[in-house]
């Protein structure tokens, strides 16, 4: 399981949505070790794509305000966001990427914090302690997607 070979990192979460019917979108992270959740309504009519950025951002973004010392890993279901985070290119959201990538090489108290991002839908969907997590991702979706 995924999240068993990042045992060692502090695990973060990420998801984005968009509900089809009337264009909202959503982001979301989980920081299960610390029990924190992050959810946030986006601009309508956003792509998946750019709210699975968002959602990156947001938690690395938090990480960084945070006191934690280990490595962190980002897991998310997005195979595209981190194609595009790693080659550094995006024909429609490179603004995103750069950000992200500025996020991942700022210096964490005095030195560079270690990422991994990693794809971790089928890890994190199998995972009985990590389920019920991802429900409340997807219920606070529901409830921001009206």
């Amino acid at each position: 399981m995924i999240g068993n070979k990042y045992s060692e990192h502090l695990q973060i979460y990420t998801d984005g949505s968009k509900n089809p019917e009337n264009g909202n979108t959503a982001c979301a992270f989980v920081v299960p070790e610390l029990n924190h959740t992050e959810m946030y309504k986006l601009d309508t009519n956003l792509t998946v794509f750019t709210s699975e950025l968002i959602a990156i951002e947001k938690a690395l973004k938090w990480n960084l305000t945070q006191n934690i010392t280990n490595q962190t890993a980002i897991l998310t279901d997005s195979l595209s966001s981190i194609q595009a985070i790693n080659s550094g290119k995006s024909k429609t959201r490179p603004d995103k990427i750069h950000a992200i990538k500025t996020l991942i090489l700022k210096p964490k108290r005095g030195r560079i914090q270690t990422y991994k991002l990693r794809m971790g839908a089928i890890s994190y969907r199998n995972s009985g302690q990590l389920t019920s997590r991802q429900g409340s991702i997807r219920r606070s979706h529901a409830r921001l997607n009206r």
